[in-house]
């Protein structure tokens, strides 16, 4: 009987005890979420002064939560940052063409300016125009890639008569750098979404007469069930990070140059991966090729 009551008296002492233990650290745990939730960008954790396992798999699982939290929150503030600088480059790149527009406008209503210099300003104005209309599309297309409002609506369609009306649209810019063009001949279909594919064409050769120096050569070849189109040109630029260029937020110099601020290959790259396609940069010493992969 004696015994009975001295292990009935251990038990209850030992059941005290740690009940005692769980509520101090679930006290001392409330307190520190307490204080971690009142503190902005804390990288505190929870800790417990106790072993006791049970408590233990509490704070490991909210200090898991908290980890979660600290890098949602650093990605949160990259992008945010990011999204800055971007709008800062917007408001650059539509300012200036607007301003040097200006600065044409008030030439122009000169009295004493003759009608050769005036159409000689409008023509500038006019390809100011175009470039101006040409940023503004870049950044609608980018505004709808990253909102996912891009409604792709695929057919088969012959990728070459898109090619040729890209390459109609900058035939004064490959004619004023004395830039020869080649391209395969014939028919070269490809299950694509029409518009999306001249966006995509569109800012690979907007970029290739950009940095093209003797020559852009443009050639079709099939493997599989994929059309492969290489769009490749000659360029005195040196590029370490070929792969980066299609990023975002990359800041290369080349990918940074001209008008579009360097979103024309990243959307790229968004729209061939909207048609199951792929887009990559192969660059050997000054030689650049886009390469595209279509579904055919």
């Amino acid at each position: 009987m004696g015994i009975a009551l001295f292990i009935m008296t251990i038990i209850c002492i030992a059941s005290i005890s740690l009940n005692a233990m769980y509520h101090y650290d679930l006290k001392r745990i409330t307190q520190q979420l307490k204080e971690v939730s009142e503190t902005d960008n804390t990288n505190e954790r929870i800790r417990t002064t106790t072993q006791l396992k049970r408590v233990n798999k509490i704070t490991d699982g909210i200090n898991q939560l908290i980890e979660q939290q600290i890098i949602e929150r650093i990605r949160y503030k990259k992008s945010l940052q990011s999204q800055k600088e971007e709008w800062a480059n917007v408001s650059h790149d539509l300012r200036t063409p607007l301003t040097s527009l200006r600065g044409y406008m008030e030439v122009i209503q000169k009295e004493d300016l003759s009608e050769a210099d005036r159409k000689y300003y409008l023509s500038i104005m006019e390809r100011k125009v175009d470039d101006l209309i040409e940023r503004i599309n870049v950044f609608y297309d980018v505004s709808l890639i990253e909102s996912e409002s891009i409604k792709i609506q695929r057919e088969f369609m012959d990728i070459n008569i898109i090619m040729s009306d890209v390459l109609l649209l900058y035939f004064k810019e490959i004619d004023s750098k004395n830039i020869i063009v080649e391209i395969s001949e014939g028919m070269h279909e490809a299950y694509i979404d029409q518009q999306a594919t001249f966006r995509i064409i569109n800012n690979v050769i907007v970029n290739a007469v950009r940095f093209a120096e003797r020559y852009i050569n443009i050639q079709y070849y099939t493997v599989g069930d994929k059309l492969i189109v290489t769009i490749e040109n000659d360029t005195s630029e040196d590029i370490k990070e070929p792969s980066r260029l299609f990023e975002r937020s990359f800041m290369g110099d080349v990918s940074r140059q001209g008008a579009h601020n360097g979103l024309g290959l990243y959307i790229v790259k968004a729209l061939m991966a909207l048609q199951s396609g792929d887009a990559r940069i192969e660059v050997s010493e000054g030689v650049f090729k886009m390469v595209l992969e279509f579904e055919r």
